[in-house]
């Protein structure tokens, strides 16, 4: 470990030019140092440029859960949960008021919707195939 490091400082090389426009205003508006000058200066540089704010990215749909009557279906660009009908007559979808959709589409591929579909289906629920 370097004496830099124990210290939790770091030495940074600039130009002389920067240095000597540093050193004209120590003492001047509070200032003692260079390295207050230099600090406030970073400090003030990334308040104006924050880092970009890293979102974990999440999934449009996602399932919610299920019940006796159906399946509740999160979508995230509209903000809303569907809820989607099952019945022995086929599936519905509240939000597109469809018997045909993405969030119908999407509950499709959910493992546990697929084995309760195939279940109905043997009881002779009039639903698409998984």
């Amino acid at each position: 470990m370097t004496e830099e490091n124990k210290n939790d400082h770091v030495t940074i090389k600039i130009p002389i030019e920067l240095v000597n426009e540093i050193d004209k205003r120590v003492g001047t508006h509070g200032y003692r140092s260079r390295a207050e000058i230099t600090k406030q200066a970073l400090r003030e540089f990334m308040e104006k440029n924050p880092l970009p704010k890293i979102e974990k990215s999440l999934p449009h749909f996602e399932h919610l859960n299920m019940d006796a009557t159906g399946v509740k279906i999160i979508d995230r660009q509209l903000k809303r949960v569907a809820n989607i009908i099952i019945n022995p007559k086929g599936m519905h979808c509240d939000i597109c008021d469809k018997h045909q959709c993405a969030h119908i589409d999407f509950a499709l591929t959910v493992p546990d919707i697929q084995e309760e579909i195939r279940k109905k289906r043997i009881e002779g629920w009039q639903l698409p195939n998984t």
